[in-house]
């Protein structure tokens, strides 16, 4: 619930008449939604492919092949059947050759890990190809097509797991792609500083390129101060959870340059962390970073649009629509991003506290409740109607004096049949006897005053 839900405006009224501005952001904005549903959407069919993928045996596979239609089926048996017993001896050759390294050793011994790696698997490689000549012996390895064939088997039998592959290419989609839109929404900020007076044509103004390129130089956080001075955009404030932000930033580029393990680089912008882990990325990892991405660059369009003083109040509005879809889909760092926002950027007292509350509930849906509690504590809602000191008890889990408030409240209309349905204030009460008997009693009013609702 928020305060807004009265007004009668329409959301997407705008004063004046759409301006450039307006007609980027919104084409923006709809972007980073039609990202974010992409993403999710792509993540769920990756489980999907993989839990198919992994039932399948290594023969299914590369019999699936193009080289399998051309290799006759008694070749492809005794090719596996081959196979399969010179890979397991040569396996269990390499494990006995990795136990007896001492690991502590290789650092002091090797300036070129990968010249060491080399120089440790020269032998091996060398007695394993003759085995394998032998192992193969009378089939027709010269055939092109037998050898696509045993590519095929030989890369389907040592398959690692599909799944981290895809959510780590999913994730660098993600920054990579989220990364581009936000380039573009702190270019209009830019150019607006000036418009084609200072800039000249937006499609066509070389100045402009350079500026972007020296403000987004560097890594999100090198460009935080920088922005926060030229255009004025607040990077910091645009999101929920900047260092939940910037670490998946710096995630990204770890995957990228450094095949999961975390360098120094890492290390110096994420408090707490430790050169050497390899960082993976699970599926809630991948879901809550797909959802605070699109909440920071949605918050940054949002800003921008802040800024116009005449836009302010749409700006607002946008947020509380984008904010109930996510709520709808359980998207709950976006949804908190989203509350966040119109907290802060709404005029009126009782509006911005509703949709405070809101982003408190969508923190501690994602969280858990014990991550809002000193924000609460600190919260004072004395000089707002007392149907925010409720939200505070709910909040804080004092449900007695929370239910003991509720009957007042509902006498005085200050909470509605409909709030107790649908706010998700009260999931946390639904349950509880006392009060299902209050929602009864006020369905049983409403239908008294001819099914008007106690603020009607």
């Amino acid at each position: 619930m928020t305060d807004r839900e009265a007004d009668s405006t329409p959301p997407w009224s705008l004063p004046g008449g759409a301006t450039g501005t307006d007609a980027e952001l919104l084409l923006r904005a709809g972007s980073v939604l039609e990202l974010g549903n992409g993403l999710r959407h792509l993540a769920i069919l990756a489980e999907r492919y993989v839990a198919e993928h992994d039932g399948l045996s290594a023969i299914a596979i590369a019999d699936s092949s193009r080289s399998a239609a051309v290799v006759p089926a008694d070749v492809r048996e005794r090719l596996v059947a081959r196979l399969g017993g010179f890979t397991d001896a040569y396996r269990q050759r390499i494990q006995a050759h990795l136990d007896r390294i001492d690991l502590d050793s290789i650092t002091v011994e090797a300036s070129d890990p990968f010249q060491w790696m080399a120089s440790q698997a020269a032998g091996l490689v060398s007695g394993g190809l003759s085995e394998a000549r032998s192992a193969l012996g009378d089939l027709p390895t010269h055939d092109p097509a037998l050898l696509s064939y045993l590519m095929q088997y030989s890369q389907a039998a040592d398959r690692r797991p599909l799944l981290p592959t895809m959510r780590r290419a999913l994730l660098i989609t993600a920054v990579a792609s989220c990364e581009t839109l936000l380039i573009g929404v702190l270019r209009r900020a830019q150019y607006n500083q000036g418009g084609a007076d200072r800039w000249g044509a937006l499609w066509d103004s070389p100045e402009l390129a350079r500026r972007m390129r020296a403000l987004t130089r560097g890594s999100i956080n090198d460009w935080a101060p920088r922005l926060a001075k030229d255009p004025g955009v607040d990077l910091r404030d645009a999101t929920s959870d900047w260092a939940a932000v910037t670490e998946i930033w710096a995630r990204r580029h770890v995957l990228v340059h450094n095949a999961g393990l975390a360098d120094q680089m890492y290390v110096d912008r994420v408090p707490g962390a430790l050169p050497g882990v390899l960082l993976e990325v699970d599926d809630e990892y991948l879901r809550n970073a797909v959802d605070l991405l699109c909440g920071f660059v949605l918050g940054v369009i949002l800003t921008v649009w802040a800024v116009q003083s005449e836009r302010r109040d749409f700006a607002v509005r946008l947020a509380d629509v984008f904010a109930a879809g996510a709520e709808s889909e359980m998207r709950w760092p976006l949804a908190e991003t989203l509350h966040k926002f119109a907290a802060s950027h709404e005029d009126d007292l009782e509006s911005a506290a509703a949709s405070q509350v809101n982003s408190w509930l969508a923190r501690s849906r994602w969280r858990g409740p014990d991550s809002i509690m000193d924000d609460v504590h600190l919260w004072r809602a004395n000089d707002l109607p007392r149907r925010f000191e409720l939200a505070r008890q709910i909040l804080l889990r004092q449900t007695s004096d929370a239910m003991a408030m509720l009957p007042a409240l509902l006498e005085q209309r200050e909470i509605s049949r409909s709030d107790l349905e649908t706010w998700p204030l009260f999931d946390s009460l639904r349950e509880l006897s006392e009060f299902r008997l209050l929602v009864a009693g006020a369905l049983d009013r409403d239908r008294a005053s001819g099914g008007r609702s106690s603020l009607d």
